[in-house]
């Protein structure tokens, strides 16, 4: 079987936000015919090497000497990253913000997991189908009887979680244009570049 080199770009951000977004998008191409399917290429190393926005030859050259078949994917910045978004202190705040209602909604059921188990109670009692099931086997937020999706969650706890959904949508929202609005006023655009070589 032959070998394909494949890639993708990824507008300057973090290394954290870089190996998210890869872990993601090896993760949600697992059964899709696309082109570029990243499945499998399962770890990512990040280079050392920056590139100037002209050189963007130079960094395909270099990724595609250095990324190998059943090896990680390798990614190489290009263009400078200090003029990246976020610049401002109120950009970094909005993004910081941003982050971390995401990070909450991303906890919530293990949070709630949590929580349940550290309860003074021995059994958890469902609403909807009435089972009572010992705490020390709760390993979901989902009842494991009827399959309710409120098992352990009280009504404090959906009024908070809409809550949180809506406050991360709306600052989402306002990332978005504050990113766009920079983005206006630079001429390059910094970015990742990510390439693997899979099979063909």
């Amino acid at each position: 079987m032959g070998a394909k080199m494949i890639s993708f770009t990824l507008d300057a951000c973090s290394k954290v936000e870089l190996k998210s977004f890869f872990n993601e998008k090896s993760r949600s191409n697992f059964e899709s015919e696309d082109e570029d399917n990243f499945n499998g290429v399962g770890r990512l190393t990040i280079s050392d090497r920056v590139f100037k926005s002209n050189e963007t030859t130079l960094a395909d050259d270099y990724l595609m000497e250095n990324t190998f078949k059943y090896g990680p994917a390798l990614a190489v910045q290009i263009g400078d990253f200090s003029k990246a978004f976020p610049a401002t202190l109120a950009q970094k705040k909005a993004v910081e913000k941003e982050q971390e209602l995401k990070n909450l909604l991303d906890g919530w059921d293990a949070s709630l997991i949590q929580r349940t188990k550290q309860s003074k109670s021995e059994f958890r009692g469902c609403k909807k189908c009435g089972s009572k099931i010992a705490v020390k086997y709760v390993k979901d937020t989902v009842c494991p009887v009827c399959t309710d999706l409120h098992f352990i969650s009280t009504e404090t706890d959906l009024k908070r979680l809409k809550k949180i959904q809506q406050d991360r949508a709306k600052q989402y929202e306002i990332v978005r244009v504050l990113r766009m609005e920079h983005n206006k006023n630079i001429n390059e655009k910094p970015h990742w570049l990510v390439m693997a070589c899979v099979d063909d």
